[in-house]
């Protein structure tokens, strides 16, 4: 905006190119893959007041039914957009110190809590459980599992969790790669070796920490760390792995082990780093609790080293080691997640902070239990847990929405409203209340307006679920930014549903604001011919009127140029005014006329219309509703005083012509002299009245 004396000049913000691919990349995906509301959904939502909404309501494919079953249709491309999101955020999810790392972590995350391995999915029967069809490959996972039975593993058929699992297992592998190098050592004095085996562990890649102990000669520790996938198949009992289980073998020996070197009190000969693998293939994280190690016959870390592990360990790999190293096939999410949650409330385990705050937490460890912020990914977990047990967490999706929940700007509401969309898709949990995702709705908009993404804030606005509130928002949005949108822009709304009436009507108070009456009337009259609201129409047609007879009129009659006036007005007049210059344009034409109808009927009726118009223009100027729209210049009033006074001096002395024709003295001309019209007319008119009067008195 410049400021020039008393003028404004508004310019339209154009995108920077870096600033734009930071938004539209995502909310073109959406935008492809949106929804109309159907029209059952807008009756429920619109109520009495349906008639008033506008635009139609957006949203994604809704991937589930209340009833928790997938819609064969809506889910497969529910699917497909998570998958695609991923696919767009690739380059932000390698390193967590990127800046977007958290968004592009959240789609990721979001695929493997309520997606599915491939990213086409043909859905058949989605009973829990159900076997794979021959030839078909596995059947669909299902978000939660509720299967009791077991089923064997060894015929390559697995429960659902253990699918799911797998996929948040890769999922946590991928978030927290690289990060052992990044972090301090977790015990002092560790051989290097050992450390890295550890930090490999921590990382939930076997294999690499495989191939390390081989590098640094310890077979027999290579051999327990290549059967640690098989020793996990076996059961859990509350104190730990169980022991006679044939399958539990790795665990139990590493446990044996480390109670051997207790025993015989070897442990102060043996490396503290390979004590720390140890304790962590028992499969048993009590091994790693400072208050829970000296109670165990092969606890045999101090607590001192098991509080600088929980040091060294960010809050993703204190979650995998927990679902890697303690979670049993089969078992559900909850078992990890809420060892995890319970040692980082008790101050055990780095608290789930925000990626922008946790990469820098190694820097000055503070455990605490009830951080102001905490990270979206463990928020998402967090809900996932909680909605398997059929709860309504409300306030965890709104912490999850939380800007500061993945970006240190509180006014970054970009995930937020991504995330928004993306739970109403998913239709698991409890509906936010409509002030709170209302909030979010009209926070991300008005981002996008901020950095010049005005058309896609109308996007944005349409996912609001109150019509009325859906519609102002986004009339007020086109009224604002869209005078000079260009013809992409323009396609993009209607197919959006806006009412073009309302871009006519945006273009409209941009040009009365510039002084420009005459395409501020044109757009006026376009918008009410366009708009479906009759209402609404009326007051369009009654505001164009208005200006035109105020602002547009005056300059054209005071140039002599009248034929706009009658151009105009040969429509319906809808206002009083308007109505009086129609009846002003049809006595001008009546006496104006080559040979006037001079018998009596006729000149009693041009005399009734000569003394009402004489009533209805004998006035100031009134108020009216283009004020408000139209800045107006100083000499409009003066011409539009001119114009009335002009007219309403031709009233009169065609009124004192018609007096004399019929030789009437029998009126008051009183009131001339308070008529308002130019001093030089005031006196010719008084003239002819006087001329008038003499002439009826002579006889």
């Amino acid at each position: 905006m410049t400021g020039l004396a008393h003028a404004v000049t508004i310019e339209r913000v154009a995108p920077r190119a870096q600033v734009a691919d930071a938004y539209t990349p995502l909310l073109a995906e959406h935008h492809r893959f949106r929804v109309r509301a159907g029209e059952a959904d807008e009756a429920e939502e619109e109520g009495p007041s349906g008639a008033e909404a506008r635009v139609p309501r957006f949203h994604l494919p809704t991937g589930f039914r209340p009833d928790r079953t997938m819609d064969p249709t809506a889910y497969p491309k529910l699917v497909d957009f998570l998958h695609r999101c991923a696919e767009l955020t690739e380059g932000h999810a390698l390193s967590w110190h990127e800046e977007e790392w958290p968004v592009a972590q959240m789609w990721r995350l979001a695929g493997a809590l309520w997606g599915q391995e491939q990213r086409t999915v043909v859905v058949p029967r989605l009973e829990a459980g159900a076997a794979a069809l021959p030839g078909a490959g596995a059947a669909p996972l299902p978000v939660y599992d509720h299967a009791r039975e077991r089923q064997d593993c060894r015929n390559g058929l697995h429960r659902p969790s253990d699918r799911r699992a797998a996929l948040l297992s890769r999922w946590l592998a991928h978030c927290v790669r690289g990060r052992a190098q990044e972090a301090p050592a977790p015990v002092a004095g560790a051989a290097p070796a050992f450390l890295e085996i550890f930090g490999s562990l921590s990382e939930g890649r076997v294999p690499d920490a495989v191939v390390s102990a081989i590098s640094a000669g310890e077979v027999r520790l290579a051999g327990m760390l290549a059967c640690h996938g098989a020793s996990s198949a076996g059961t859990r009992g509350p104190g730990g792995v169980g022991a006679g289980d044939e399958e539990t073998q790795s665990a139990v020996l590493a446990a044996e082990q480390l109670a051997k070197w207790l025993a015989e009190q070897h442990d102060d000969f043996v490396d503290k780093g390979l004590q720390l693998v140890y304790s962590l293939l028992t499969d048993d994280l009590q091994h790693l609790d400072p208050d829970q190690v000296g109670h165990l016959e092969s606890g045999v870390l101090s607590p001192e080293d098991c509080r600088s592990t929980a040091a060294a360990l960010d809050w993703q790999r204190g979650l995998g080691l927990r679902l890697w190293f303690e979670q049993a096939p089969g078992e559900s999410l909850q078992f990890p997640f809420q060892q995890y949650t319970d040692a980082f409330r008790t101050c055990k385990a780095a608290p789930p902070l925000p990626a922008y705050a946790a990469r820098h937490w190694h820097e000055a460890p503070e455990f605490s239990a009830s951080p102001r912020h905490l990270c979206v990914l463990y928020r998402l977990l967090e809900l996932y847990c909680l909605g398997e047990e059929d709860c309504r967490p409300v306030d965890v999706v709104v912490q999850a929405l939380m800007p500061q929940a993945a970006t240190a700007d509180p006014l970054d509401y970009r995930h937020a409203w991504q995330l928004l969309t993306l739970l109403e898709a998913v239709n698991f949990y409890e509906r936010l209340p409509e002030d709170t995702a209302a909030m979010v709705i009209d926070s991300f908009a008005s981002q996008l307006i901020a950095v010049g993404l005005w058309t896609w804030s109308v996007y944005a606005y349409a996912h609001l679920r109150d019509p009325r509130l859906r519609s102002h928002a986004i009339r007020s949005t086109v009224l604002r930014h869209g005078p000079d949108a260009t013809p992409a822009e323009m396609d993009f709304l209607q197919d959006l549903g806006v009412p073009v009436a309302w871009l006519h009507e945006a273009r409209a108070y941009a040009r009365g604001h510039g002084f420009r009456t005459k395409e501020f009337v044109a757009a006026l009259r376009d918008a009410a011919d366009t708009s479906t609201n009759p209402e609404e129409a009326a007051d369009l047609r009654r505001l164009a009127e208005e200006a035109f007879l105020v602002q547009w009129l005056p300059t054209h009659y005071v140039g002599g140029r009248e034929a706009a006036l009658l151009d105009f007005l040969a429509a319906d007049p809808v206002t009083p005014y308007g109505h009086t210059l129609v009846k002003y344009r049809e006595l001008r034409r009546a006496t104006d006329a080559a040979r006037v109808d001079t018998t009596p009927p006729r000149l009693e009726a041009i005399e009734r219309t000569l003394w009402e118009l004489k009533d209805e223009l004998d006035v100031g100027r009134p108020g009216n509703s283009c004020d408000t729209y139209v800045a107006g210049q100083i000499d409009f009033q003066e011409k539009a005083e001119f114009c009335r006074g002009d007219m309403l001096t031709y009233v009169l002395k065609l009124h004192f012509k018609l007096l004399a024709l019929r030789e009437d003295a029998a009126h008051d001309f009183g009131d001339l002299a308070d008529a308002p019209m130019r001093e030089h007319e005031r006196i010719k008119s008084l003239s002819v009245a006087s001329w008038a009067l003499v002439r009826a008195m002579q006889g």
